[in-house]
Order: C-alpha cells, then sequence, then structure tokens
C-alpha cells in the first residue's frame, strides 16, 4: 500500500506539469526512476496513463479521471492519517459525564462551553443522575466519569476506580427564611438533631444521602427525614415551603433561593468529586474536569464557616 500511494503520488506531480523532467525535480527523484514508476503504476492498473513523446505529455482519458479521483483518494488518506492521530491524542471521539443536579444551572454548562473550544471535535454527552446510578455507570463503561459530592471520610470505590477532588468547601444546611436558625453565622451538626430533612433519594449504601446520614450518626443522632426527592431544585422548593432543611453546598448557597437561607455547618466540609477508572484519563476529560474546577473557585464565594457565637 505504501508503495502504491508513492506512485500515486508521483504520477499526481507529472500530471499536473506535464513535464517528466519538472516532475522529477519537484520529487527529488532522477527523471529515469520517475519514469519507471510511472511505467510500473500503467501496469498495475493495466491502462496507459500518459502519452509521450520527445516534444510533450498529455494525459489520456483513464489519466484524467486518475489526476482526478486521485487528488480526493490522497486528501482522503491525509485526512485519516489525521484523525488517527487526533484520536490517539484524545482530540476527537465522545466523552460521557455524568453530574448530579445541583451542577445542572453552571457547573457543567460552562465546563462544556470550554471542552468546545480546546477539544471542538469532542461529541460531549451529559447525563444528570444520582451519585449512585453514575457510579454504577462509570463501572459498566457507560460513562467516562461521574460528578458527585462527598462528605466524610474519603469512600473506598471499587478496585480501578480513581476519585479526583474538584472543590472543597463549607457544608452547609438550608432552612426556611423564617426559620429560627435563618442568619446565623454557623450552626454545629448537633444542633440540627431535632430537625425534620428533605434528603435526595438514594441508598444508604453510597452517594451524597449515605454521607449525610453517616454524619449526622457519627454526631450522635439519626436524622429524621421527611421526604426524599430527587434534584435540588425540588428540595429547596419543600425547604421554601417550610417542610424541612436540606444539605447544601457552599455552590448552592452562594446562587441563593428565594424564601430559604443557608447556615454554614461549624467544622463540615463537603467535597465535589470526580470519579473515573483509572485507566479512562484522558486529555478531554481533563480539561472538562479542569473547567469544572475553575468555575466552582469562581462561584463559591462563601468563606468557611466561624463557630456560632464565635467573635466577628
Amino acid at each position: 500500500m505504501g508503495l502504491e500511494l508513492r506512485r500515486l503520488h508521483y504520477f499526481l506531480v507529472v500530471a499536473e506539469t506535464l513535464h517528466f523532467g519538472r516532475a522529477a525535480a519537484a520529487l527529488y527523484i532522477s527523471q529515469p526512476a520517475l519514469s519507471k514508476q510511472i511505467r510500473q503504476l500503467e501496469e498495475e492498473l493495466g491502462v496507459t496513463l500518459l502519452k509521450r513523446n520527445t516534444r510533450r505529455v498529455t494525459l489520456t482519458a483513464a489519466g484524467r479521471i486518475l489526476l482526478e479521483e486521485g487528488k480526493e483518494a490522497l486528501a482522503q488518506f491525509d485526512r485519516v492519517v489525521a484523525d488517527t492521530r487526533s484520536a490517539g491524542r484524545g482530540d476527537v471521539g465522545r466523552l460521557g459525564v455524568g453530574f448530579v443536579s445541583s451542577l445542572a444551572a453552571r457547573v457543567v454548562p460552562a465546563a462544556a462551553t470550554a471542552l468546545s473550544v480546546t477539544h471542538p471535535r469532542i461529541g460531549l454527552r451529559l447525563e444528570q443522575s444520582g451519585a449512585e446510578e453514575q457510579l454504577a455507570l462509570v463501572q459498566e463503561g457507560k460513562l467516562d466519569a461521574g460528578l458527585l459530592w462527598q462528605l466524610g471520610p474519603q469512600p473506598t470505590f471499587d478496585d480501578g476506580m480513581v476519585t479526583l477532588v474538584l472543590s472543597e468547601q463549607p457544608l452547609h444546611v438550608a432552612v426556611p427564611a423564617g426559620h429560627r436558625l435563618a442568619g446565623a453565622t454557623g450552626v454545629p451538626i448537633a444542633e440540627l438533631r431535632d430537625e425534620l430533612w428533605i434528603m435526595a433519594r438514594g441508598s444508604l449504601r453510597r452517594g451524597h444521602r449515605a454521607d449525610l446520614v453517616a454524619l449526622c450518626r457519627r454526631h450522635g443522632f439519626e436524622p429524621r427525614v421527611r421526604a426524599e426527592v430527587s434534584g435540588m431544585d425540588t428540595m429547596l422548593g419543600l425547604v421554601q415551603a417550610e417542610l424541612g432543611i436540606c444539605a447544601a453546598s457552599a455552590l448552592t448557597a452562594a446562587a441563593g433561593h428565594e424564601g430559604v437561607a443557608f447556615v454554614a455547618v461549624t467544622g463540615e466540609r463537603i467535597r465535589l468529586a470526580a470519579v473515573h477508572p483509572a485507566s479512562g484519563g484522558t486529555p478531554p476529560l481533563d480539561a472538562f474536569l479542569e473547567a469544572a474546577r475553575r468555575v466552582c473557585e469562581r462561584l463559591v464565594t462563601t468563606p468557611s464557616p466561624a463557630p456560632r457565637g464565635a467573635p466577628s
């Protein structure tokens, strides 16, 4: 195949110059060697491509077809080579990322926009789902990575999984605007033992809800769950309706919500983490995650919580 492409290239140069001497000089080979390559190409194809005499070179009908189609064939081959190399560098392909609902409004769109600039030939598939669903899809190879919130100790996932912390923020609780804690600078988690909670739907095995329940238990109480819902907007809507309180990140607190106050939980942090297979790191994924990290850094303006009642 390499020899045939080379001969086709030689023919195209001769066909465009219609002069063996000039073509040989442009190709940096001798004129006899070029003539031999053209004859071998004609023998392979079983047709005459060029009419030659001592004064001029002309194309036959077959030669005109090969000139037209051959240029396109070589251009297509060059595109295949370029695309193959781009794929090897991670510049083309598809990227699937899962994310929790609280990232939908600002973080994910901004990261997607950044990826479109740095890797315009990457197709992006975004899927909003809970933490447990994301982890299952990543482990099954249906998503390249998942973006989820973590509380407490760093979780242990199955072998071959990597967790990358994109942002660490103060944990907050969202309370109704008329709640006794609205306006407080901070609240210990133990002081929330008598509250009714709105929690994300999910299991107690892993994920944000499991982390939150484990946090409450570490502080000596079992949270009373009034409702389990999907989506941060729904959770905040129920808080606004004074049906309970919910956990929130500093990112959500910075965005605000009508009828809801956000109070920092003293001494507790929440992490936005990306989870992906150890073998799944690629330049497009790195670019997407770095954009998400930068967005969080820019949007989170809430200071670290101080103990309630501490001097300001």
